[in-house]
């Protein structure tokens, strides 16, 4: 039967009635066609060998721990210069500090000197004992001052050494791990292969099955195969003539047009109806995620 795509619910209407007459009233005018056994092709699929997938899994392994590796040098790196900066400026801050111990002292130094010759007590033990405690304030704080920058610069050196301790020891940790990482990865490509062998053996059994039923059921009678054929051809073709409506229409607007039709309970049959009702449901439902 030949006919021309809807475009308006009139024509839908018409051209459905015109199908069920066709098919269900003259049946005896339709031409036939001769059913073939259907010869559905079965996959063919290799697996790759578990070397290859252990190639596989060793190199990407390698290229993420690498690439790790690679972060974590460039880190403790920059930890390193930092704390060597931080040194560096330690000691250099000694020379600001002995300074300002200097300039305090000499200060003091000269006013005492002043006071003591004003008196006129250059040659006195109270001058002489009063600037030796001055040199020895000098000599303390310039001490201090040491002992402080060096008990940090030491804290700082401890780090610095245990950073480098921790690159030096990075070699071992990330080859460990990318042993580790190898083995993770071949166990997921090995479980994912053996699915997919799996889901091809289930596949080709489907198809040995359906290959099988096809030639079975060409074997029986001539007159009820043409007749589950036009069965089929008249679903098929209601369904190629209720899409090309349908289908063009706002998912939700073709749902509730195809609700409010009770005449298509009549021309579909209670089955197919609900079929086709599922069909556009979820077509409904999906435009709305």
């Amino acid at each position: 039967m030949v006919f021309t795509p809807p475009t308006t619910k009139m024509e839908l209407l018409t051209l459905l009635k015109d199908m069920d007459d066709y098919y269900k009233l003259r049946r005896a005018e339709f031409n036939h066609p001769v059913l073939v056994p259907l010869s559905l092709s079965e996959f063919t699929y290799t697996p790759p060998t578990d070397q290859a997938l252990l190639t596989k899994a060793e190199t990407i392994a390698g290229l993420k721990t690498d690439a790790e590796k690679e972060a974590k040098t460039i880190e403790i790196n920059k930890k390193i210069a930092a704390l060597t900066a931080e040194r560096t400026a330690n000691t250099e801050s000694l020379t600001s500090i002995y300074d300002a111990i200097d300039d305090a002292i000499d200060l003091s130094e000269e006013k005492l000197y002043a006071e003591a010759e004003k008196r006129n007590m250059l040659s006195s033990s109270a001058y002489l004992n009063a600037r030796a405690k001055l040199e020895t304030s000098r000599i303390s704080q310039k001490a201090s001052a040491l002992s402080s920058v060096t008990e940090k610069n030491t804290k700082i050196s401890g780090e610095i050494t245990a950073l480098n301790g921790e690159l030096t020891s990075l070699t071992t940790l990330y080859t460990k791990k990318a042993l580790y990482e190898k083995q993770l990865m071949f166990n997921e490509y090995k479980d994912k292969e053996y699915s997919r062998v799996l889901q091809i053996e289930k596949h080709n059994n489907s198809v040995k099955a359906k290959n099988s039923e096809s030639a079975n059921s060409v074997s029986v009678n001539d007159a009820e195969i043409q007749l589950k054929y036009l069965e089929l051809l008249n679903q098929d073709l209601r369904t190629v003539v209720l899409d090309s409506y349908y289908l063009n229409m706002d998912p939700t607007d073709a749902y509730n047009d195809f609700v409010s039709e009770n005449v298509f309970s009549y021309y579909l049959g209670s089955t197919y109806y609900g079929s086709m009702l599922t069909k556009y449901a979820t077509i409904m439902r999906n435009s709305q995620t």
